[in-house]
């Protein structure tokens, strides 16, 4: 309908728009420095505490090559 047509005018607008998007780390810092970087500097913790099992598994993801991308994290209630 028109509302859609207005919606996408509106979001191609902002797309033309000049981006100052930066991540909030380096990618090339490790899971864990950028599982805290997000923690930090998104929600205000002063810290995260890593179990062995899980500082195991990023581990792993970094050892597979996928350690220089960026993390999601998504926080529900």
């Amino acid at each position: 309908g028109d509302g859609a047509v207005e919606l996408a005018d509106a979001v191609i607008e902002a797309c033309e728009e000049p981006s100052r998007f930066r991540f909030l780390y380096p990618l090339d810092m490790s899971y864990e420095e950028k599982l805290e970087t997000i923690a930090k500097q998104v929600y205000g913790a002063s810290g995260i505490e890593v179990s062995p099992e899980v500082r195991s598994l990023l581990s792993g993801f970094e050892s597979k090559g996928y350690g220089n991308l960026p993390v999601c994290v998504a926080k529900t209630q």
